[in-house]
């Protein structure tokens, strides 16, 4: 009695596991319901999860009302007029936008290679084409690994005992600089190439740079105290062009013959004994002017009298350029940005 029980029981349980899943027929009355609502539904009268993202379904309104028909068949019906694609998995439904979910992987079947060989003339790449796959190829980070693990670490940090090498000559690179970039600490090499650093177990990436030399990056993999050796390719950089000017006026392309500049900076630099600065005197530590001499004011440029000379200040003429016999100057030095000088001509613009 007890195994016709059994028996009846084991049959019952099939037939309910068989009507289980997207293949079971409900009836649906949906009017304008949301999709999360009308997934929680189908959850509770057949067992069906329907996955998706809140995303993907927060606009659909669910519009059904049909009898005995299948969840699958249901949920395609909800879903129709948008992109999503319905799948099973596991006896429940997966929504995914724009595809199905793939139940196996796609079958492999090696080409015949001969067959597709197409014979073609060797062509040597240029050098311009060389440098370009060169730059197009992805870098790849070595890996160092430093010490040995399960060493004993008292303090908590290895020291890590380092060496900079040429890779052509094997001399030390004294004075290249190694930087952590997790921890923005760094460490440069003494006379001999080596170089300490403290670091905790880990892994770190390394920058090596030296001028002169191709910079490296390492992944330093940590374990305990040991060294190790890099070796720094030399390289030669080029650079764009650069011009370095001291004074616009003074360069060589349009220099005018016997002009001199001298900048305020010059004059308040210059000793002073008493009173103000003369602009006048100081023009006389120029080589071709002297002073007319002790108590005079004027200047003597290149031979001729101290007549035959113009003074102007923002293109105006200066008759008088001192007082009291030339100690006291008519120019106030504060005021001047800066003093030139003709000494060989005068410009049509001042009257030359």
């Amino acid at each position: 009695m007890k195994a016709v029980t059994i028996l009846i029981q084991l049959l019952l349980f099939g037939t309910l596991a068989a009507t289980n899943g997207p293949d079971k027929k409900v009836n649906c009355h949906f009017n304008q319901v949301p999709f999360e609502e009308f997934s929680n539904q189908i959850l509770m009268e057949t067992g069906v999860r329907i996955y998706y993202q809140d995303v993907w379904v927060s606009k659909i309104k669910v519009t059904i009302n049909a009898d005995s028909i299948t969840v699958l068949d249901a949920v395609i019906r909800s879903v129709a007029g948008t992109n999503l694609k319905v799948s099973i998995w596991n006896q429940d439904l997966v929504l995914l936008p724009g595809e199905n979910l793939l139940s196996e992987l796609p079958s492999f079947e090696p080409k015949n290679m001969a067959s597709e060989t197409v014979e073609e003339e060797t062509k040597a790449l240029t050098a311009s084409e060389e440098r370009y796959i060169t730059g197009r190829k992805p870098d790849v980070v070595q890996t160092i690994k430093v010490g040995r693990a399960g060493a004993d670490l008292s303090s908590g940090r290895a020291k890590i005992l380092g060496r900079v090498l040429d890779q052509e000559t094997g001399e030390p690179v004294y004075y290249a600089t190694i930087f952590i970039q997790e921890t923005k600490t760094g460490a440069v090499s003494d006379n001999n190439g080596f170089f300490t650093i403290m670091l905790k177990p880990g892994k770190y990436n390394a920058v090596f740079d030296f001028l002169g030399y191709e910079n490296k990056k390492y992944l330093l993999e940590v374990l305990s105290n040991g060294n190790f050796t890099v070796n720094l390719k030399r390289t030669v950089f080029q650079i764009e062009e650069f011009v370095v000017h001291g004074d616009r006026q003074m360069s060589i392309k349009d220099k005018d013959a016997g002009l001199d500049k001298i900048s305020m900076r010059s004059i308040k630099e210059l000793p002073m004994m008493m009173g103000e600065r003369d602009i006048l005197k100081v023009s006389g530590t120029l080589p071709g002017i002297v002073t007319a001499g002790e108590g005079a004011a004027g200047l003597n440029v290149r031979g001729g009298g101290s007549d035959q000379n113009a003074f102007y200040i923002n293109k105006i003429p200066i008759y008088n350029t001192s007082h009291l016999f030339g100690f006291f100057p008519a120019f106030n030095s504060d005021i001047i940005k800066d003093f030139s000088i003709y000494k060989g001509h005068i410009p049509a613009q001042y009257g030359g």
